[in-house]
């Protein structure tokens, strides 16, 4: 590190330790190889918080030439302005928080910038791109339940989640809609009937849907857990309420689901690997915590083109069917971690298979205390074009 960055830190390590949000801010560190798993270990072992902050950032005034650049990407992705004020206030111009393909647009009228959206082709062909132009793009309905009626499964680290993704969806042009009041059945399912049947989705380019809570399986079906333990079916009682014959405002435009929770409750414990240096750019947070617990016809003479109900939809999990999705209780979930990370660094340059491709190779290097080991899946119904997120581009 310079020797005027180090000097920065030191001279504000008392009010940085003041206004510096940890929590948030840690795992986007280790992401950033700025600190290992072991570092990480020996902050934590400190009784009191404001101790851990000063240790963090002593150690970081030893890391490498890019270590405070590194950490200031990491403050703005966290939006913890009064730290960024303290140790580079020009990082918090709409120009700076720009840089290095962050999501932060520069916005001078509704105009295409090459640095927002490098890979659209100069006629933006509909046979092959999603339409991404709105503002906002959609809405981004997160759902999280921590608390549950009757068994003691409350789900620690998930407040986490919802502000990570929150963060970014926003950043991303999304209303995003929060729903964390731990909804019971009746009014889960009442939430989304109320969003699916709404008429400003004809004006929206896309629907963003995330769900955070226990789960498990059923034959070949996945279900979640509401608040009060009913178990809720997710395509029949969740994604088919988006679909074209139930939610023609969204017909032929994109549907994201992302699903962190459990959809069985086994366990993998991986395959043996060669023992190398695979330097990995994620998390690697023990976890304590899993997300498991138990038309009418038409007349010959009237015939008019028809889609498919169920087309547009891309679906993403954080495990594979029968499996658990893992947590941990100060972090957040591997899953949603992973996602929002890579969101944030690749929303501009790369479309969502791609990005879920990346989620993936973040979580495939994180490991339990006992050595269990979690692989993400996606699938798509009929989702036949890129979908690029194409943040600052406005029609």
């Amino acid at each position: 590190m310079d020797e005027s960055d180090r000097r920065k830190i030191k001279e504000n390590i008392d009010a940085l330790v003041d206004v510096l949000d940890y929590a948030s801010i840690l795992p986007l560190l280790q992401m950033k190889r700025i600190f290992t798993r072991s570092m990480i270990e020996a902050f934590d072992g400190h009784q009191y918080l404001e101790h851990r902050k000063f240790a963090m950032l002593c150690d970081l005034c030893k890391r490498g030439p890019n270590a405070f650049e590194d950490f200031i990407d990491c403050l703005q992705m966290t939006e913890q302005t009064e730290a960024i004020r303290l140790l580079k206030p020009e990082a918090l111009t709409p120009e700076n928080m720009q840089r290095r393909g962050s999501l932060f647009p520069v916005r001078r009228g509704m105009i295409k910038y090459p640095s927002c959206s490098p890979f659209l082709n100069d006629d933006q062909n509909p046979d092959r791109y999603y339409k991404m132009t709105s503002n906002p793009r959609g809405y981004a309905l997160i759902v999280n339940i921590r608390s549950f009626a009757y068994v003691n499964t409350e789900r620690i680290g998930s407040e986490m989640d919802v502000k990570r993704l929150a963060r970014v969806f926003r950043r991303l042009h999304y209303d995003v809609v929060v729903k964390d009041d731990d909804p019971k059945s009746n009014e889960l399912l009442d939430f989304f009937n109320d969003y699916s049947s709404r008429e400003e989705l004809n004006q929206h380019d896309s629907i963003v849907v995330v769900i955070m809570t226990h789960g498990g399986s059923y034959g070949s079906c996945d279900f979640i857990y509401a608040a009060d333990d009913v178990p809720i079916e997710v395509d029949e009682c969740i994604i088919q309420k988006f679909n074209a014959a139930n939610c023609p405002q969204l017909k032929n435009k994109p549907k994201l689901f992302f699903i962190q929770s459990c959809r069985g409750d086994r366990d993998d414990k991986g395959v043996p690997v060669p023992d190398i240096n695979r330097n990995i750019e994620g998390m690697q947070f023990n976890s304590n915590m899993s997300d498991a617990c138990s038309f009418p016809p038409q007349s010959s003479t009237q015939r008019m083109r028809t889609d498919p109900s169920h087309c547009d939809v891309l679906i993403s999990n954080a495990t594979v069917f029968g499996y658990r999705a893992y947590r941990n209780t100060d972090h957040g979930s591997w899953y949603i971690q992973a996602l929002a990370f890579c969101l944030w660094h690749h929303a501009h340059d790369k479309h969502i298979e791609e990005i879920l491709s990346c989620v993936q190779n973040k979580v495939r290097e994180l490991r339990t205390e006992d050595e269990f080991v979690q692989c993400t899946t996606y699938y798509n119904q009929g989702f036949d074009k890129n979908f690029y997120f194409n943040p600052g581009y406005f029609e």
